[in-house]
């Protein structure tokens, strides 16, 4: 049985860091990183029980982690189109 990936890659990406990011940049993440995705935040929030298609604080997390990130050439379109699947 052969299973996609979660993970659609479209291009070739190369995973050698040839440039690095500022501090400010890794403080940001790190923040951000913090969530342990315990799915309490979503548990306790109205939305995301009224509207199973709301992807939730967790989601909304890892979005706005991938938005800060200068070496992500993401688009928001790119970012909308994956909470549509």
């Amino acid at each position: 049985m052969s299973r996609a990936g979660y993970i659609q890659i479209t291009r070739q990406i190369s995973l050698s860091l040839k440039r690095k990011l500022s501090q400010k940049s890794l403080k940001k993440f790190f923040e951000l990183d913090r969530c342990i995705e315990c799915g309490i935040c979503v548990a306790s929030c109205g939305t995301a029980i009224m509207r199973p298609d709301f992807i939730g604080a967790v989601g909304l997390n890892r979005v706005a982690r991938f938005k800060i990130d200068a070496l992500d050439k993401r688009t928001d379109e790119d970012f909308l189109r994956a909470n549509r699947r």
